[in-house]
C-alpha cells in the first residue's frame, strides 16, 4: 500500500482507493483515512498505475483484483471506497493519434464499468455522459438546476449581431456551448470577433459578472466560500440538484444580482484550491464520511 509516499505490503486489509493524478485534495483526504488508521492506495488509474488487473463478469457476479506496483494484491471487495480525481486513465506516451483516441475510449468505458460495478462508496461514480465530458457548460445543467430551484444566471443564444450587442451594451460574458471557460466582452474588437463567429453558429452570452459565492456540496453537506444572505434555501436547492445529476461532489459558482445569488458555472468535481483553509478541512471532513469512514 501506498503509506507517507512509500509503498508497503498490506495483503487482505480493506482499502480506500484514490483515483487520478495525486493533488491536495487527495493528499488531504488520504492523511484523514490513514489518521483513522485506514489503508489508503494513490493510482493514476488501474489501468495506468497497477501491474495487472483483471475483472471477472460470471453467473455468480462480479469481482476485480488490482496488482499493485509493489506486488500487492488488491481485490475488490477488500475496497471499502473510492474517491476520483480529473486524471488521463490511460498512458498517452508512445501511441499514435488516431490510436490513442480510441485506445482512450476504451479506456474509460473501462473505467465506467468497473466503477460502477464496485459495491462500495464511490466519490463520483459519474454518469456515462460525464465520463466522456466531465465539464460541459452551464447550458448542459441549465435543466437540472430550475428543476431544482437553483436560481440561474439569464442569458442570450443567438446568432443575431444586433440581438447580441443589445443583450450587452456594457458588455457581457461570453462562453462557448461546449466549454466552460468564460471571455470578458467589452470592447469594440470582442464584440468584433462575436459577430464572426454568429455568422458560423450562435454564441451563449450572459450579463457582466464576477464570482461572489463558491458552494462545493459534498454529500447532504454544502460548504461554502463567501456565504450568500440567502443560504438556506439556496443548500436545499443544492442538495436536490446534486442527486438528480447523481453526483456526490460538485462545485458551483454564483454571482449576486438584483435578484439575488445566481449560478454561473458547476464544476463536477470539488474545486479545492478555490476555497479558504476553513472550508477545504470542511471538505475533507465531508468527504472522509461520504467514503463511509
Amino acid at each position: 500500500m501506498l503509506t507517507g509516499g512509500r509503498w508497503t505490503a498490506t495483503i487482505g486489509a480493506v482499502t480506500y482507493l484514490l483515483l487520478g493524478e495525486s493533488d491536495v485534495l487527495s493528499e488531504a483526504v488520504g492523511a484523514a483515512l490513514r489518521a483513522t488508521g485506514r489503508a489508503v492506495c494513490q493510482l493514476r488509474s488501474p489501468l495506468h498505475s497497477a501491474q495487472r488487473f483483471s475483472w471477472r463478469l460470471g453467473e455468480a457476479g462480479v469481482s476485480s483484483e488490482l496488482q499493485l506496483p509493489d506486488g500487492t494484491p488488491l481485490t475488490s471487495t477488500e475496497i471499502e471506497g473510492v474517491l476520483i480525481r480529473p486524471s488521463e486513465w490511460l498512458a498517452t506516451e508512445g501511441w499514435a493519434g488516431s490510436e490513442l483516441a480510441y485506445a482512450q475510449a476504451e479506456a474509460q468505458a473501462t473505467m465506467l464499468a468497473w466503477l460502477w460495478s464496485l459495491d462500495c462508496a464511490v466519490v463520483n461514480r459519474y454518469p456515462a455522459q460525464l465520463w466522456y465530458q466531465p465539464q460541459p457548460s452551464l447550458l448542459h445543467w441549465r435543466p437540472a438546476l430550475y428543476a431544482a430551484g437553483v436560481p440561474v444566471v439569464e442569458g442570450l443564444i443567438s446568432n443575431d449581431v444586433s440581438a447580441a450587442r443589445d443583450f450587452g451594451p456594457q458588455g457581457a460574458v461570453y462562453t462557448p456551448l461546449t466549454d466552460t471557460r468564460a471571455y470578458r466582452i467589452g470592447d469594440a474588437a470582442g464584440w468584433a470577433e462575436v459577430a464572426r463567429l454568429q455568422q458560423h453558429l450562435p454564441v451563449a452570452l450572459s450579463p457582466l459578472h464576477a464570482t461572489a459565492h463558491l458552494a462545493c456540496v459534498v454529500g447532504d453537506t454544502v460548504i461554502w466560500q463567501q456565504q450568500p444572505a440567502e443560504v438556506a434555501h439556496l443548500e436545499a436547492a443544492l442538495r436536490r440538484f446534486a442527486s438528480a445529476v447523481g453526483l456526490a461532489c460538485l462545485t458551483v459558482a454564483f454571482a449576486d444580482s438584483e435578484a439575488g445569488a445566481t449560478a454561473i458555472a458547476v464544476t463536477s468535481h470539488a474545486q479545492f484550491d478555490a476555497f479558504g483553509t476553513a472550508a477545504q478541512e470542511q471538505i475533507v471532513e465531508a468527504l472522509v464520511k461520504a467514503l463511509g469512514a
